[in-house]
């Protein structure tokens, strides 16, 4: 039995939306999608 999790992997992701504020100096912010998407049914992008 192991008993450390090496094939564990964590990442950061970020949807193409932040990365387009950023490549074009805007103003930018972090949502979860699936929370925005759960809550109100639509995309995040639909938002913004």
């Amino acid at each position: 039995m192991r008993t450390k999790a090496f094939d564990v992997f964590p990442a950061v992701t970020f949807p193409d939306l932040f990365m387009e504020r950023v490549a074009n100096n805007e103003k930018w912010s972090l949502f979860d999608p699936k929370e925005i998407s759960d809550k109100t049914g639509k995309k995040l992008q639909d938002h913004f």
